[in-house]
């Protein structure tokens, strides 16, 4: 097992560390690289917002979005995932471990100079002595991309697709494509869980009424079928970032404040203390709540998709929280400490099955840092496995 060589200096970074690199050493193998994504800041987030913010920060600019639509065998990234390419050669996201990369920027740039409305390229990389693509890359796989040059309609879908994202609304994205690659027509479905949305964007495609009904929370869903002869239909839903609201400005809160905004999430503070709940307390988070929990969370506008967790540390501040969110369709509810104090505090109420206490993985954490590792790690689990969609 690797372990990590590390001065405990007391910076935030550093401190963060060396806590996962005690962690790790409580692991079994398999878990060790999924703890060094989280410290990167790989696990939440498949870079699609990333991809959105640089076509809005580069609308000037020609580009090409390129995208996984299937993958036999296995591969570094899976369907779904993209990365925009833009004229100059830069991008941002990948879809392998460099690999494919070079050649996707050339191919790119070439489609830019064509009238076709996309192109689907199909990459072998099952072979470890295969050289054509980075000396072997060995990822026992073969992925079939599209890429699609951004014209002014697609680029407007993009951004209205990025504008629901940011107001917490999945959205299931269809395209249709020609297979002699002169046309491609896209809808865009968002989602309201408080009730059926029919409001979809871009062109009407039919059968596109059949997904209407609001999918369940962080469900991956992504695929290819061949609808006639003629078109295929490649089929994807996007995920808003999660919220994540820590009840409690606690100096225990921080570093999970820290590593969740790090790793994807949007971060919320909720607290009764101005003093606290701040910027200059909380430097990576932008969202603060000042309030008396016996007000409730109703204004808050909370979502099945949305994950808290309680940790004052006061029993009557948790206790008061938690009157409100025990009845509330929440993706994850934690709750720091034993598991008997949580009894106390439900009042002998049976407790809702997304209630998880104590909160986190467990890994017998020590102090505040591998404790909000674990929690994280608990959080994104959850999520994986309400995710999971079999691949071919």
């Amino acid at each position: 097992m690797m372990m990590f060589q590390v001065k405990r200096k007391l910076t935030n970074g550093w401190t963060l560390i060396f806590a996962a690199a005690q962690v790790i050493r409580k692991l079994k193998k398999r878990y060790m690289l999924f703890f060094l994504m989280l410290l990167r800041g790989r696990i939440i987030m498949d870079t699609i917002y990333d991809i959105l913010s640089s076509l809005d920060r580069h609308q000037s600019k020609k580009a090409v979005l390129a995208t996984i639509i299937h993958v036999y065998g296995s591969s570094y990234r899976k369907e779904g995932t993209s990365m925009v390419i833009f004229e100059d050669s830069t991008y941002t996201g990948v879809l392998t471990a460099g690999c494919l990369e070079a050649d996707l920027i050339e191919r790119s740039k070439t489609l830019l100079k064509q009238k076709q409305a996309f192109q689907l390229y199909t990459y072998d990389l099952r072979s470890e002595n295969d050289l054509s693509w980075g000396r072997g890359a060995g990822c026992n796989g073969r992925i079939q991309i599209i890429l699609e040059p951004i014209d002014q309609l697609f680029q407007e879908q993009l951004f209205t697709l990025y504008d629901h994202l940011r107001n917490g609304r999945p959205v299931l994205s269809i395209r249709k494509l020609s297979l002699d690659y002169s046309k491609i027509e896209r809808t865009f479905i968002p989602y309201e869980y408080e009730e059926r949305t029919k409001r979809w964007f871009g062109q009407q495609i039919d059968g596109a009424d059949d997904f209407l009904c609001a999918p369940k929370p962080y469900k991956k869903y992504s695929g290819l079928r061949k609808k006639n002869k003629d078109d295929l239909e490649f089929q994807q839903l996007y995920w808003p970032q999660p919220n994540l609201y820590i009840i409690g400005a606690g100096v225990d809160a921080k570093p999970l404040a820290d590593t969740a905004s790090r790793t994807g999430f949007q971060v919320h503070i909720i607290d009764w203390r101005p003093a606290l709940c701040n910027k200059e307390y909380f430097p990576s988070v932008s969202h603060f709540h000042i309030r008396s929990f016996d007000q409730g969370f109703q204004d808050i506008g909370m979502t099945p998709l949305d994950s808290v967790m309680v940790m004052t540390h006061q029993f009557e501040q948790d206790k008061e929280a938690l009157r409100d969110l025990r009845h509330r369709d929440l993706f994850y509810l934690g709750v720091l400490g034993p598991k008997k104090r949580t009894t106390r505090l439900l009042e002998g109420e049976r407790p809702a099955g997304n209630l998880d206490s104590p909160a986190g993985l467990d890994i017998a954490a020590e102090g505040p840092n591998e404790i909000a590792i674990s929690i994280l790690a608990k959080v994104i689990g959850r999520m994986r496995k309400e995710g999971e969609q079999p691949h071919a």
